[in-house]
């Protein structure tokens, strides 16, 4: 986790460096599903599942939440 207490995957995916969001979100994935991907898969309770009884070090979390998030909402054609 970052610093601030928040995962870096948030700063990540606010940040604003990406040029036009719009255009890397995968086609017919709508904001309310997107919504629900970013709930489910920072929510707390998967990360002390993960973290406390899983025993993944809280790097590993936030990997694979970075990974898992980038691979559902964001499309990769070239930027």
């Amino acid at each position: 986790m970052a610093g601030s207490g928040r995962p870096a995957v948030l700063s990540d995916l606010n940040s604003g460096e990406v040029p036009d969001q719009e255009a890397r979100r995968p086609p017919g994935d709508s904001r309310r599903r997107s919504g629900g991907h970013i709930y489910a898969i920072l929510s707390p309770e998967l990360f002390l599942v993960l973290t406390r009884y899983r025993a993944w070090p809280p790097a590993k979390w936030e990997q694979w939440a970075y990974d898992t998030l980038s691979s559902q909402l964001l499309v990769d054609n070239g930027l």
